[in-house]
């Protein structure tokens, strides 16, 4: 066998590790059993490989990266030089304690990195399978990393060496604890390792790097609004207008401020939903490099005060059913979120006219030890005690009152009543201690005189004031009653808007990281189909978020494979994920590539336990005829999906508003009676998508959740271990090849037999 051979089967073999150990609860364990892997493959795959070698894997990062990397080296390359300079760091590196080498992590990635990047430029035919086996081979490392981290944070002693750590030391780890949380599918070790985040950016005033935006501009000379602790600007970047956050001097003269700015970006930073205001990032003040801005969405239609103030008829029920919602998911989140603040002011208007909680300058995770809270001056001078629990004030009793869900509820019961009210509870009582009694001694308000607000509505509100905090409803109650029968509380289905989840210029972590973070306990729906026909359009609408470009030109928008997870509408707590994929007539990429994509993105979810819940195959209605690229598209389609995983596909039309009635009913019966037909026998069904909110679910919602199916081209890779040139699709692919071949080279020999035929006359 070829060295090459010894190196292709050791990097497949290295990226296979499958445990019985979890590595979230037997961190340690799973190390050992990681690095004895590792060990047993290496020197089975590439005989040159000493155990003196692997000896020293259990105190290396990136252990399944450095075998790769000196097999290539050693078996491959045999250059002298580079071997002796790995070998070097291989033993400086394991000498490092092990907090400084999760410091060194990048450096250490990036040298392994440029070891392999030397060995490609000599052997450029193996490009795609190092970068291949990279992906996978990091994948597992990173695992390893989180282990790690697990095992330190959880020795006492370790612990507190970490939290000690200051400036760049303290830089390096904040930026590696962000990283493994949003690394796909190592979500579940997010609980502690936000907490480390929490604390050692408490500690050393620092943020991940992750954070920072560039490019963000404030506009007019003065604030739109001001607060506690800071001024809220109205700012622009990339031509998009945002709201800037501005801290109140800067970090090295208000450290409490910094400090709590730190706190909301960093817990902010990792909440995404329909009713919570996105957040983009962090940025500084022009010129002032220690002045600290949090940038979100700029919200034209303000708060829910001034909002209804404009707008009296606005559906108030709907838009508290938005609150509640929004308030679900914190208090749902893993681990726990208490807003801390919850009252009208935070309550924001989107440009689709739904409610979004906002300003997280008081949140804190449940258990957390800093919870202790008492008002403060600042907080009865904001007004802020007309939506504070009693237990806030009842300081003889409770030395140290904490926030907890409980009181959020209470605040949310507050914030009912200024919505149907138009005014906050208690605003008449001029005096705090006027106030403070009313709250202490459950003084119940008198209902509004709101037609919105019914019997049911009323009692909901008033349990929510129980002087008890375990008699309160928890937010999912809540959301519970709000939707049942006896509230006629309903959703708009008017689009979300026009804030960017995704973009770039916003932040990068968004769009590669978590974007692409898809775990076995969510739904899957891929959506496949030429380009032009509507499926980042099916994406922008069910999510009600603009996070996929939609294209109007020559160019392929998708480019690549994207998963973009949303709650799901019914309140289950689910994510759906979308999986937008590029169509086979790619503007820059051959068929062939997108093939590849594909297949790649398949393979490795179906490695991972990861099986699609049904998919999506888009057809543009105004297509007069299905031949060319829409055929082919179908073609690959039903060979890709197998005749199994048909059942759980549903053939999509879209654009009927770009056709007439008549016209589309046709060309519908046609491709049921012709083209669909024999993927309708095993069980695929049709629907029409009329770009509304709406229809999207409507379609989503006739996938069975619970009999998810694999691809055939996913069996074919994976339980049959076929090459992709092996594959069903793949011939599809040659058949069409042969076609067109057959079709130019009938047309070129009746070119030469006119041209031969004018020549002879």
């Amino acid at each position: 066998m070829s060295a090459e051979c010894h190196t292709l089967r050791l990097g497949d073999a290295l990226g296979n590790f499958q445990a019985s150990l979890s590595p979230f609860e037997q961190p340690y364990e799973w190390r050992r059993a990681n690095i004895a892997d590792i060990q047993a493959t290496s020197l089975t795959a590439v005989p040159i490989l000493t155990t003196d070698d692997v000896a020293s894997l259990a105190e290396l990062i990136y252990p399944r990266l450095f075998v790769y990397t000196l097999a290539h080296l050693k078996f491959c390359m045999k250059d002298d030089a580079l071997l002796v300079s790995l070998k070097a760091n291989q033993s400086q590196w394991s000498h490092r304690d092990p907090i400084t080498l999760l410091m060194l992590h990048q450096y250490i990635k990036d040298s392994l990195r440029g070891f392999l990047n030397r060995f490609k430029q000599n052997h450029l035919h193996s490009f795609s399978d190092i970068e291949h086996h990279i992906k996978g081979l990091c994948r597992l490392d990173v695992i390893d990393l989180a282990t790690r981290v697990l095992t330190l944070l959880r020795d006492e002693q370790s612990r507190k060496l970490v939290f000690i750590k200051q400036g760049s030391e303290a830089q390096a780890l904040l930026n590696l604890f962000q990283a493994i949380v949003d690394f796909p599918g190592v979500g579940v070790v997010g609980p502690p390792i936000l907490r480390a985040i929490l604390e050692l950016s408490k500690k050393s005033g620092l943020f991940p790097a992750s954070l920072v935006l560039q490019g963000v501009q404030p506009e007019g000379t003065e604030a739109a609004a001001s607060g506690s602790y800071g001024y809220i600007w109205k700012g622009r970047t990339g031509g998009k207008a945002v709201a800037m956050k501005v801290m109140r001097g800067d970090s090295s003269s208000t450290g409490n401020i910094f400090k709590i700015f730190c706190k909301e970006a960093i817990l902010w930073r990792h909440l995404r939903h329909p009713h919570v205001l996105p957040f983009y990032g962090v940025c500084q003040w022009p010129g002032a490099p220690l002045r600290v801005c949090l940038v979100s969405p700029w919200m034209e239609n303000e708060n829910i005060v001034q909002y209804l103030q404009k707008n009296p008829h606005a559906d108030r029920r709907a838009l508290i059913l938005d609150i509640a919602r929004g308030l679900d998911y914190l208090h749902t989140f893993d681990p726990p979120m208490i807003h801390g603040d919850l009252r009208a002011n935070n309550i924001l208007i989107t440009p689709a006219l739904r409610a979004c909680i906002a300003d997280f300058g008081l949140c804190s995770l449940v258990r957390d030890s800093s919870l202790q809270f008492t008002p403060t001056a600042s907080a009865f001078n904001d007004g802020n005690m007309l939506w504070l629990a009693p237990e806030f004030f009842q300081i003889e009793e409770t030395e140290s009152p904490r926030q907890s869900l409980a009181t959020d509820i209470y605040s949310f019961g507050c914030v009912c009543y200024e919505v149907f009210a138009g005014r906050p509870r208690f605003s008449e009582l001029l005096a705090i201690y006027e106030v403070i009694a009313a709250v202490t001694k459950d003084r119940r308000p008198g209902r509004p005189t709101n037609a919105e607000l019914d019997d049911a509505l009323w009692d909901l509100m008033n349990r929510c004031w129980s002087l008890n905090p375990d008699t309160r409803p928890t937010s999912s109650e809540i959301v519970e009653s709000l939707l049942s029968k006896s509230f006629v509380a309903y959703t708009p289905t008017k689009e979300l808007g026009d804030w960017d989840w995704g973009k770039a210029s916003m932040s990068p972590l968004h769009s590669t990281l978590v974007r692409q973070s898809v775990t076995a306990q969510d739904v899957i729906i891929a959506l496949m189909g030429p380009t032009g026909v509507g499926k980042s359009t099916f994406i922008n609408v069910a999510t009600q978020l603009p996070s996929v470009v939609v294209g109007d030109d020559l160019e392929s928008c998708t480019q690549d494979i994207r998963a973009i997870p949303y709650p799901h509408p019914d309140g289950s707590g689910r994510n759906i994920v979308f999986v937008d994929t590029p169509g086979f007539d790619d503007s820059e990429r051959t068929d062939y590539e997108i093939l590849t994509r594909i297949s790649d993105w398949l393979k490795q979810t179906y490695q991972e336990h990861i099986t699609l819940t049904g998919l999506l195959f888009f057809h543009r209605i105004g297509e007069a005829r299905m031949r060319g690229t829409p055929l082919k598209n179908l073609n690959m389609f039903e060979a890709l999906c197998g005749k199994d995983a048909l059942k759980n596909v549903i053939l999509t039309t879209t654009m009927w508003d770009q056709v007439n009635p008549e016209t589309g009913n046709k060309r519908e019966s046609q491709l049921r009676a012709e083209f669909w037909k024999p993927m309708m026998d095993h069980g695929s069904r049709v629907a029409r998508f009329t770009s509304t909110f709406d229809s999207a679910w409507e379609i989503t919602s006739q996938f069975d959740i619970n009999t998810p199916r694999a691809v055939q081209l996913q069996r074919e890779l994976v339980d049959e271990k076929k090459d992709l040139n092996q594959t069903s699709a793949f011939m599809v692919l040659v058949r069409w090849w042969e076609q067109a071949f057959s079709r130019v080279k009938s047309r070129l020999k009746a070119k030469f037999r006119f041209v031969e035929g004018r020549w002879r006359k």
